[in-house]
């Protein structure tokens, strides 16, 4: 897969080259969901800057015990553009688990939990050979980002469910406190299935 990114803001243009083999699985069967794993070179068109080159992840995949409790795993490696003056990309790596176990044909309960790093700085310093008023210029930042919650679900009917969530955030910086939260997050949501 190669690709191609061109923006208005100077100093952001990338070449993209990445190679992944993976399997997919049946929706219906015990074990569903993909994983994809490979190799990813992202090149920053601006004189002076190296290439970054890195394993890539895209894994979701899912297992369904006695057809009562589900357990999945996510994992992800990927770049992705910065939304931040003065930081072109960021490399995402993280791991998601979530368990949903059926108490009844109206009950359930599940439990979540993830942690998720961010790594600025891949070509180098990244600075713009034309830096603009408002770069933030992290360096080699690092951040963690991490979450875990509980969950309850009432089903209202074969295709109708509500549910019910509590959900702990944290994330952490190596620039400071500037960037770093911490909070708790109560969440209801109605799931419908045509």
């Amino acid at each position: 897969d190669k690709h191609r990114g061109r923006f208005d803001l100077p100093g952001r243009d990338t070449d993209t080259l990445g190679i992944a083999s993976g399997l997919e699985f049946s929706p219906s069967a015990a074990i569903s969901g993909k994983a994809y794993v490979g190799w990813l070179r992202v090149e920053l068109l601006q004189p002076g800057s190296p290439p970054f080159e890195a394993l890539s992840a895209a894994v979701d995949v899912a297992y369904t015990l006695l057809g009562a409790t589900r357990f999945a795993v996510a994992i992800q490696r990927d770049v992705s553009y910065s939304a931040i003056r003065g930081q072109h990309a960021y490399l995402l790596a993280g791991v998601s688990a979530s368990v949903n176990h059926r108490l009844n044909e109206t009950w359930d309960i599940s439990a979540r939990g993830g942690r998720h790093g961010v790594t600025y700085g891949l070509f180098g310093q990244s600075v713009a050979n034309d830096p603009q008023p408002g770069d933030v210029f992290f360096g080699d930042t690092h951040e963690v980002a991490s979450s875990y919650g509980a969950g309850l679900g009432y089903r209202l009917g074969r295709d109708t469910r509500l549910g019910f969530e509590l959900v702990r955030y944290r994330r952490q910086s190596s620039v400071g406190t500037i960037r770093a939260y911490e909070r708790t997050r109560a969440a209801m949501s109605i799931d419908y299935r045509f």
